[in-house]
């Protein structure tokens, strides 16, 4: 099909197929340059995807709304996306967009790709996925810019985004994101923006992400903040990201957050045989070659080797502040400039934290406390 031309701005359930019931099956459809204009739950193919599967299927064109909007489908209820693409541009003028699917109730994304840039003008966006509320995404990838901006004008409203996922509350196995993820929040990530565990323990392996990260607190260039009362499980990940930290949000204190694999690392959960090799730099406290903050996590057998430069104190190789976490049989290896607190492994480490088997081996520059 090409050419599909839908412009209802004011209804909810845009696409192909506005809804769907639960035992829907799409298979085999391609849809070229098209152009799609909803308001809430909007996608190329369906707008509302109650059950069932999809496979085979992708979307090329432009796909536009306020809320819930994916390049592929807008909202999926419960269901599988498996084998489809998406490669046009998305614009979300309100909360939610992702380059494939813009929110997932419960379900699953295995095999597929999307390519189109991705904007949300408020709260969340992600390279494939927006919002992955319950489910998995599993062998799949994406190469768009995302990019979330400022509606309100308030900083402190969220802005979460992701290269590949903005909000996850699920898994992440085998895939990958490529491009440069942009936001104004405290959630900024080169895979996923926010880790948000609810009562489901999040896990990310054998994932990756390239490119920059550039945000203004908890950016990281594998996850940009973990936050939740369940643990959120990091392994055999990478980020190879130029992460940059230009400030802190109004209202949530001086901290930048930023870290080459993880900004903000909170909870009980672990990281585990992961690196970061890409540059990290930040305007106030709290940044790390892997970890800007770790709050009670455990950091074992992983490494950072870029170049972490600090405007403020907390600046450290590995961890820039180590807050009652565990840090074992771990390593830096890149030169480290900050202010004050700052080490080689790590600028700051509470009475609560400890380190055991850990080295570092990089220059290190600051004024005291080094």
């Amino acid at each position: 099909i090409s050419g599909l031309y839908i412009d209802r701005s004011d209804t909810n359930d845009v696409g192909l197929f506005g809804n769907t019931s639960q035992t829907a099956t799409i298979k085999h459809i391609t849809l070229d340059e098209v152009n799609v204009t909803g308001n809430n739950s909007v996608g190329a193919l369906a707008g509302a995807f109650s059950g069932g599967k999809i496979v085979s299927a992708s979307a090329s064109g432009q796909v536009s709304g306020e809320d819930m909007i994916g390049g592929l489908v807008g909202t999926v209820t419960e269901g599988n996306v498996t084998d489809s693409t998406a490669s046009g541009a998305v614009n979300a003028d309100g909360d939610t967009a992702g380059g494939l699917v813009g929110q997932i109730e419960r379900g699953n994304v295995i095999t597929s790709s999307a390519t189109g840039d991705v904007m949300a003008s408020h709260k969340l966006a992600g390279g494939l996925v927006g919002n992955l509320s319950s489910g998995a995404i599993v062998n799949s990838y994406a190469t768009s810019d995302v990019n979330v901006t400022e509606k309100s004008g308030n900083p402190n409203d969220g802005n979460i985004a992701g290269g590949l996922v903005g909000e996850l509350n699920g898994s992440v196995t085998g895939s990958y994101a490529r491009g440069t993820v942009t936001g104004t929040g405290q959630s900024i990530g080169g895979l996923v923006g926010r880790s948000y565990t609810g009562s489901n323990t999040v896990t990310i392996d054998t994932s990756n992400a390239t490119g920059q990260v550039n945000g203004t607190a908890g950016i990281g260039g594998l996850v940009g903040k973990t936050i939740g009362p369940s643990p959120t499980h990091i392994s055999n990940s990478w980020a190879s990201w130029s992460v940059n930290s230009t400030g802190s949000v109004v209202g949530f204190g001086t901290s930048s957050g930023a870290g080459g694999l993880v900004g903000e690392f909170a909870g009980s959960g672990n990281i585990t045989a992961s690196n970061a090799s890409g540059t990290v730099s930040g305007t106030e406290k709290q940044v790390g070659g892997l970890v800007g903050d770790n709050r009670g996590g455990l950091i074992t057998d992983s490494n950072a080797s870029g170049t972490v430069s600090g405007n403020g104190k907390q600046v450290g190789g590995l961890v820039g502040v180590n807050q009652g976490g565990l840090i074992t049989a771990s390593n830096a290896s890149g030169a480290v400039t900050g202010k004050s607190h700052t080490g080689g492994l790590v600028g700051e480490v509470d009475q609560s934290g400890s380190i055991s088997t850990s080295s570092a081996s990089g220059t290190v520059k600051g004024t005291d406390n080094v």
